[in-house]
């Protein structure tokens, strides 16, 4: 374990030295050890690190320790010795994760052929192998050997279920509760826990029986290219005219369908289609809908989640989806330990290029602290994360509404919120005959969220059809919430369900969207459109949202990219420096300070080759997050600043690429993809959108469009 330490840091010299090899890190607690506080009377958030050694590496550390200030031993080594909170050897305990005893299996009345079958369900994650240079997924002698401990401890291991997700290896396995203690000793083990379960529909109700007119919906290409969408839940009757035209039930689950199930994929359905409380006239968004019924699941008794998860990537890779929509998943909290889960479709997001919008869950009530959390999947970095409010203004979080803060990487979960239904006022939505469905949860807050992105695509076009540019706006345009809410529970904000307002500048104020890719090398300065003739003061607020790879070994470490953002507001100011002197800003080319650059000049200072930095005022900052200044996030929001005149001239934002490899900084990566949203704001009476064009004939404008579908009355 390190102690308090910035996140980058990692003692590759001490590895070096002792060739061992680091096989992933997990997130601890540990005395902050600091010149003023050495003995550190304060806990602070760090890292554990897992490292594999053989006999050898293992007498090479012990001589270390036992002398190490010997002359031959290098000052690096020695330095990352120092830091270093204490080593230990894990122990069952480490390795058995939340909830490491879970209740027995009911006795079936069903013959079973293997009296195993009735055993408790856990899942366990195998560290990865660390022979050869690099770590690789665990090798079939490590697999052996677990599946023979656990047979003789007249347990099971299920390995049509094996899956290897980046360097760990998943399997569940068939257990007695008395035995996970000693199982939990084996030394390839990394994490050990129940396996969770599916989080149960909501109890949907018919709030009434008289239908609704039935809309003469439009070929799903007449009104430009629809958004295309997946959802994998209680199915859908396609039938329906309120659905025709628009959706396509795909039945993976059981030929019989459940009325519970059917009527939570109804309202899913209905929220996707038509948002919340649709009336006459009924028009639906522009979306296909691909509605994967999954419920009943067909006889997957303990490895229900697996066989979801697998049909979810399954469906998601062979299709060609823009969005895929998430209600159901595994009712676990998230902690520090990843999960196959969030590593698999953070991986899928990402070499797709899909965006994954996430139920929080509905555990945010619970009277266990830790099962508040937001649930599983919905702490991606990669995807959207969507938590429940209620329709008050200012909005606030809805009781039941799980929350954040999530992980490295995306530490502000909820993403945002939406209505998802209160107790007083429920979610209402369309059952397929057009009666009233009811019912409150976060499952109808994420797909409301994708009603706004079918909203904001048809007005924008292709151009923000894309992850990162759909994080980007709704993120962007998220409007705050209760200032006595906090950032863990609502995220950014209220979340829309319509652009139209959103997309509409007023004179004095002006939208920007950037979008490319920056290479590891790249410096892309982006230089926001301020026409020099603009005087008086200007609001500036900006969303940066990029897409990474992963790793799911290191819990820390997880995004293994970043990017570094630097902002320039004054392009002719520039910073002197002089050791043991405190820095000046001044603009050389202005005539009240040339005189006194030059005096610095001549006093020793040295003047910066780029224009003076400024640190931007970020929404939603967590602690881990300051210490690593964000640049591991994949969203970074400036909530707006206001300046005044003469603070900003040719103002631009400056990105780079870093990226890490085994928890050191890497020198080659894949090009990372981004979007970034700028808003600029003028005076009243000030024609800045108009100037913006005539100074910057450059920038396209993205021209809204709305369709009108005719309705039956």
């Amino acid at each position: 374990m390190t102690n308090f330490l910035a996140n980058s840091y990692f003692p590759s010299n001490l590895l070096n030295y002792i060739e061992a090899t680091s096989v992933g890190t997990r997130y601890a607690e540990a005395p902050a050890r600091t010149r003023r506080d050495p003995n550190g009377t304060t806990q602070a958030p760090t890292k554990s690190l897992f490292v594999a050694a053989d006999d050898a590496a293992l007498g090479r550390l012990e001589a270390l320790l036992a002398n190490p200030t010997a002359g031959r031993v290098p000052k690096g080594v020695r330095d990352d010795l120092q830091v270093l909170e204490r080593l230990t050897l894990p122990t069952a305990d480490d390795r058995l994760r939340a909830n490491p005893v879970p209740v027995a299996a009911e006795p079936s009345r069903q013959k079973v052929d293997d009296p195993r079958d009735l055993l408790p369900v856990l899942e366990a994650v195998l560290h990865p192998s660390s022979r050869g240079r690099r770590p690789a997924a665990a090798e079939p002698e490590a697999i052996r050997k677990w599946i023979d401990l656990v047979e003789l401890h007249g347990g099971r291991v299920e390995t049509d279920w094996l899956r290897v997700v980046g360097d760990l290896t998943f399997v569940p396995i068939r257990l007695d509760p008395t035995a996970q203690i000693d199982v939990a000793a084996f030394n390839a083990l990394r994490s050990m826990h129940a396996m969770p379960v599916l989080r149960e529909p909501g109890a949907v109700d018919r709030a009434g029986i008289d239908a609704l007119p039935v809309p003469q919906l439009a070929d799903a290409s007449a009104d430009g290219a629809p958004l295309r969408v997946a959802v994998f839940d209680g199915g859908c009757d396609d039938s329906s005219p309120y659905y025709a035209g628009r959706v396509r039930e795909i039945v993976l689950g059981q030929a019989t369908s459940d009325p519970r199930a059917l009527r939570h994929g109804a309202l899913v359905t209905s929220a996707l289609l038509y948002g919340h409380a649709p009336a006459p006239p009924l028009q639906p968004a522009n979306m296909q809908i691909d509605h994967y019924r999954v419920l009943p699941t067909p006889g997957q008794p303990g490895v229900e989640m697996y066989w979801l998860l697998d049909l979810i990537k399954e469906h998601v890779e062979a299709g060609s989806y823009d969005v895929v929509s998430v209600s159901l998943g595994p009712r676990r909290a998230f902690e520090a330990d990843l999960d196959r889960w969030t590593s698999e479709l953070d991986d899928l997001a990402h070499r797709k290029n899909v965006l994954f919008v996430v139920a929080t869950g509905n555990d945010g009530a619970s009277l266990i602290e830790e099962l508040r959390r937001v649930q599983i999947p919905g702490d991606m970095v990669n995807g959207l994360s969507v938590g429940s409010c209620d329709d008050q203004q200012p909005t606030r979080r809805a009781s039941y509404s799980s929350y954040g803060p999530g992980r490295a990487g995306s530490r502000v979960q909820p993403a945002g919120v939406a209505f998802g239904g209160t107790m007083s006022n429920p979610f209402l939505g369309l059952d397929a005959d057009g009666a009233k469905l009811q019912d409150i949860g976060t499952s109808y807050a994420a797909p409301l969220v994708v009603h706004g992105l079918a909203d904001l695509a048809q007005r924008t076009g292709p151009e923000v059809v894309n992850p990162v540019a759909q994080r980007a706006f709704v993120l962007h345009f998220a409007e705050p919430c209760a200032k006595t809410e906090e950032t863990r529970h609502v995220g950014h904000g209220r979340l829309l369900s319509s652009y139209e307002d959103a997309l509409e500048c007023d004179a004095n104020e002006v939208h920007l969207l950037y979008r490319g890719t920056i290479g590891r090398t790249e410096y892309v300065p982006l230089v926001l459109p301020l026409p020099d003739s603009i005087s008086g003061r200007i609001g500036l607020r900006w969303t940066l949202v990029t897409s990474v790879e992963t790793d799911p070994s290191d819990d820390v470490e997880y995004a293994k990219a970043g990017l570094e953002v630097v902002f320039r507001p004054h392009a002719r100011k520039r910073t002197y420096t002089k050791q043991g002197s405190q820095a000046v800003v001044l603009d050389a080319t202005a005539p009240g300070e040339r005189a006194r650059a030059e005096a610095l000049i001549a006093q020793g200072y040295t003047a910066s080759q780029e224009p003076s930095s400024e640190a931007p005022k970020l929404s939603g900052r967590e602690e881990a997050a300051l210490r690593e200044e964000g640049k591991w996030e994949t969203v970074r929001r400036a909530v707006t600043k206001r300046y005044n005149p003469g603070r900003l001239y040719r103002p631009r934002l400056d990105l780079s690429h870093i990226a890490r490899e085994g928890g050191v900084l890497a020198h080659k990566s894949t090009d990372l993809s981004y979007a970034l949203l700028v808003t600029l704001v003028a005076g009243n009476g000030v024609s800045l959108y108009d100037e913006v064009r005539a100074a910057f004939p450059v920038l396209v404008p993205i021209t809204a469009t709305v369709s009108v579908t005719a309705t039956a009355t």
